[in-house]
């Protein structure tokens, strides 16, 4: 980036496990495991993670409980460059789990979590911050509906581009978030919130319509996995094709792919290079195992688009 960006993360941070197996156990089967790995995660902690890695200056607002998860969670985002000043430590809730169970067969997961000190993070913690240091609000929905509208009200309020991860999915009131520049769901989050399956241009630019008309969003930019993505509003209608990988965990992907996206889109203005850029940093994401420890810097994001450009 040519100039750093403050950016501003509201969100979940968990300990994330992941289960390794060949094949999904039935009811009452036992099946034996590959192995098993314990790492930092939550879908607002992989964002900040991945946008301080890419040159970001990131300041992380949430809650992690008083116990060793916590220290850990905390430590390990210290250690990433970021200011903790609106990080809560709490002894009300225990510090967030995810238990993600890895079919290595069918490079797909599914995700198990427990929200915890995560859900008191409050609409009053978003009015104690300094609104006047940001460039960017990037927030995804592991968090009380009352955080998302609180934290739309303020950087509205004070001019702050705001992008929203609608991740995980849930029907939420978007009519009262308030200046969003950006929505990103997924395709699960895109049918939850609009009824419609994003299978092609034509239904997912009638999905992508309905979240602009219910969001007043600038742009609606679906996450369409091994697919790519597709970038609709102001005039632009797009499906921006993915980068063929060789997959080994989908972990972190789409919040990588909304941290780049976000960041070029601040930095340069363009919703399709931007799209393109998330497309590369979510693919180099999926074709490492973990959470936090497989999202790439930026230098290795060029590098990547310049190979694939070049090839």
């Amino acid at each position: 980036m040519d100039k750093q960006i403050n950016m501003l993360v509201i969100g979940s941070v968990n300990m994330d496990m992941t289960v390794a197996f060949d094949e999904m156990a039935k009811a009452g089967q036992t099946v034996y495991m590959n192995g098993y790995s314990y790492s930092p995660g939550g879908k607002g902690g992989n964002a900040a993670t991945a946008a301080s890695r890419l040159g970001a200056k990131v300041s992380f607002c949430g809650a992690v409980g008083k116990d060793d998860n916590g220290e850990k969670l905390a430590g390990v985002l210290k250690a990433e460059g970021m200011d903790l000043t609106y990080l809560k430590r709490t002894d009300e809730k225990a510090t967030g789990f995810a238990a993600i169970l890895l079919d290595e067969t069918n490079k797909q997961n599914r995700i198990f979590v427990y929200s915890g000190a995560n859900r008191c993070t409050t609409p009053e913690d978003v009015r104690k911050i300094d609104w006047s240091k940001f460039d960017l609000l990037m927030m995804p929905m592991e968090i009380d509906d009352e955080v998302i509208f609180e934290a739309g009200i303020q950087a509205h309020k004070h001019g702050v581009p705001f992008i929203l991860d609608t991740g995980p999915a849930r029907d939420i009131a978007l009519e009262n978030i308030p200046g969003l520049d950006i929505i990103s769901p997924n395709e699960t989050e895109c049918k939850v919130m609009t009824g419609i399956d994003p299978i092609d241009d034509t239904s997912c630019e009638k999905a992508a319509k309905l979240l602009i008309e219910r969001s007043h969003a600038k742009y609606a930019v679906i996450k369409l996995g091994s697919r790519g993505s597709f970038v609709y509003g102001e005039g632009v209608s797009k499906f921006v094709p993915a980068f063929k990988i060789e997959a080994v965990d989908p972990t972190a992907a789409g919040d990588t792919f909304t941290a780049v996206m976000s960041l070029k889109y601040v930095e340069t203005g363009d919703i399709v290079k931007s799209a393109v850029y998330g497309n590369a940093a979510g693919a180099l994401c999926a074709s490492r195992a973990g959470a936090q420890v497989s999202l790439p810097k930026m230098e290795e994001v060029e590098a990547f688009l310049k190979e694939r450009t070049e090839a």
